[in-house]
């Protein structure tokens, strides 16, 4: 049992209780509430996705000894934290990152040792090492890590430091996919989309299963089978609602692809200024070809869309020059600013968690299948979880008005929980919402 203890400013508290497999079960559902929220109301969390600000500040050493005591509460607090742990770990030097991981690997964190692998695989602790990155991956892997089995299913696709074996590649694929990991579905699918080992079907079979589960990359490929005809009828249309899926599910090569169609009106109505808002935001987040062309005379666009761009980046305070059509040096440079000045604040943010409405009546797998209910958007699926959630893009209450979260142990059951506390205006939102959605079903979401 995982207990989760909401506090107010006010210090009055909601308990909470989440039990059984983190990453596997349904959405909390407010089962009782009044407006007061008085301390004897329950929230019954049975979907928990949760980053703590304890671990997004502090020095490097502090955060590595916090870390070696997470396994010390007990391995199921370990699990909730193993997502949280990664990202700080993320942010140290190499050297660092690697003995943060090691720590956090050595209390059970299969998430540490799948970064580990990541580590030697990308030759971060000196050069390319296949032989310890799967190594690592495998031991994930025994653990039930299904990221872990894709990356091995990826090893034996690629023949890195194994015999290349397209079957083995295709079984490991299938172990994950089966733990409900929907990047292994896609990359069965780009088995099938290439023949590798089988008949060239394009995989629309296997893309249509990932995009159901939340992956936005199935999403895209379906988007790109469809307008170029691979597999089906050529359908700009059809291509445009996929991207429109994947762009909700956060995946930034769509943004690129549906900023193209709005630009050209392609599939339908085109929309400069939000096809302006797409580029700006996958630059923003590190998309290598929204950078690339954002960098260079975006001659491939129309006027229209480069006059939205100078536009977007004057309201937001980054550019003061003439709103033209002509992307010039100027242009250029106010764009570099703009993304430089955004990755410092995302990298700085100690934004904690999401508190987010669930669509009391369309699953997401039926709004990847169909269309999205406006203002909402697709959740993936994480770990073992079967579909993603579709959430309502507008937070209850959202990590800025968290004021803290803290780890420990309840006193009374000595069981492992997570305590955190809202500020004025997140007392307010939660305890409106609760009172007035009883019954309702709402998600804790992880960001990052």
């Amino acid at each position: 049992m995982l207990g989760i203890r909401i506090t107010y400013d006010d210090n009055r508290t909601v308990a909470a209780r989440a039990s059984g497999s983190f990453h596997s079960l349904d959405p909390p559902t407010i089962r009782n509430s009044r407006p007061t929220l008085q301390p004897t109301n329950t929230l019954v969390m049975r979907h928990l996705n949760i980053r703590a600000a304890s671990f997004t500040s502090g020095s490097d050493a502090a955060i590595i000894d916090a870390i070696a005591q997470i396994g010390l509460v007990s391995t199921i607090f370990s699990s909730v934290y193993q997502r949280i742990v990664v990202r700080r770990c993320r942010y140290l030097d190499y050297a660092k990152a690697q003995e943060c991981y090691e720590r956090s690997a050595a209390v059970g964190n299969t998430n540490a040792m799948v970064s580990l692998g990541v580590m030697f695989h990308n030759g971060l602790l000196g050069a390319r090492d296949y032989v310890k990155a799967r190594a690592w991956f495998e031991q994930a892997a025994s653990a039930g890590n299904a990221n872990a089995m894709d990356w091995i299913g990826s090893y034996y696709e690629s023949g890195l430091g194994v015999a290349r074996d397209f079957a083995e590649a295709r079984r490991w694929y299938e172990k994950a996919a089966g733990a409900g990991y929907s990047w292994a579905q896609h990359h069965r699918g780009m088995m099938y989309y290439f023949g590798k080992g089988v008949p060239k079907d394009y995989g629309a079979a296997q893309f249509a299963k990932a995009a159901a589960a939340g992956n936005g990359a199935s999403m895209v490929q379906l988007g790109l089978m469809s307008i170029n005809g691979f597999g089906t009828a050529r359908d700009p249309a059809a291509a445009r609602a996929s991207y429109e899926k994947a762009v909700s599910a956060g995946n930034l090569d769509a943004m690129q692809w549906l900023a193209n169609m709005l630009d050209q009106g392609s599939g339908g109505p085109a929309d400069h200024a939000r096809a302006a808002r797409l580029l700006l935001e996958a630059a923003k987040r590190g998309h290598g070809g929204a950078r690339t062309a954002l960098a260079g005379p975006l001659s491939f666009v129309t006027a229209q869309t480069r006059i939205a761009l100078k536009g977007q980046l004057a309201r937001l305070g980054h550019y003061s020059g003439a709103i033209d059509d002509l992307w010039d040096n100027a242009a250029r440079a106010t764009y570099h600013a703009y993304v430089k000045d955004e990755v410092a604040a995302r990298r700085d943010q100690v934004g904690c968690l999401s508190f987010q409405e669930v669509h009391p009546t369309v699953s997401a797998k039926e709004a990847a299948q169909t269309q999205l209910p406006p203002g909402f958007k697709i959740n993936p699926a994480i770990g073992v979880q079967k579909e993603g959630l579709l959430l309502r893009q507008t937070p209850v209450v959202s990590g800025s008005e968290l004021a803290d979260a803290q780890a420990g142990l309840d006193a009374r059951t000595g069981e492992p929980i997570v305590t955190f506390r809202l500020n004025a205006e997140g007392t307010r939102k939660f305890a409106t919402y609760t009172r007035d959605n009883i019954g309702r079903p709402f998600a804790i979401v992880l960001e990052g």
